[in-house]
């Protein structure tokens, strides 16, 4: 089952990846494609525990390909947002990279934690599994749209960051775009 999830997720990540790379600064704002990826993953986090709940009862076989439909959604979102989030952060020096590689990490590490307490604390039944990956989608949902929230309207506020935006709209910074366009 997992290969299945890896198959659907990796390939159409990674080939977005570099599409957006490469043609990501023409086409789509940064801000935009991260702000639509974290809405995404807000929506596809509510989605699951519904498609449980509705489709999983009735037919086994619709409910996989449900879900691995919202996997390949999730890549596709995962590779329009991470070039745009490691393009925005290398307007800034590189501590501020470390911040955002140590952040995807940490994300990483406090979600596998919250699915071993969701399942932990409730009964090793089906219901349980159930009631315990409904909290644990929600719990991803609400810190999915925490992000959403942080990026569109808290950090284009903070001095950094505008200070950062200004100079490389300037041209005085050496960003992707520019070593793209062939201006360094």
């Amino acid at each position: 089952m997992g290969r299945l999830f890896t198959i659907c997720y990796l390939p159409l990540c990674a080939l977005l990846i570099g599409v957006f790379v490469y043609f990501g600064h023409e086409v789509i704002s940064s801000k935009l494609r991260i702000n639509f990826a974290f809405g995404g993953f807000t929506m596809i986090m509510i989605l699951m525990p519904v498609l449980d709940a509705t489709i999983l009862e009735s037919n086994k076989q619709k409910a996989l390909a449900c879900v691995l439909f919202l996997m390949l959604l999730l890549g596709v979102l995962d590779g329009i947002s991470q070039g745009a989030l490691f393009g925005e952060v290398a307007k800034m020096p590189p501590k501020f990279t470390h911040a955002v590689v140590g952040g995807t990490a940490s994300s990483g590490l406090l979600m596998c934690l919250l699915r071993i307490t969701t399942k932990a604390a409730l009964p090793n039944t089906e219901e349980g599994l159930r009631t315990s990956a409904a909290v644990y989608f929600a719990c991803g949902a609400v810190l999915c749209f925490s992000c959403l929230i942080a990026h569109a309207f808290i950090l284009p506020r903070l001095a950094v960051v505008r200070f950062y935006e200004e100079k490389a709209d300037a041209g005085n910074l050496l960003t992707p775009g520019r070593i793209l366009e062939g201006k360094h």
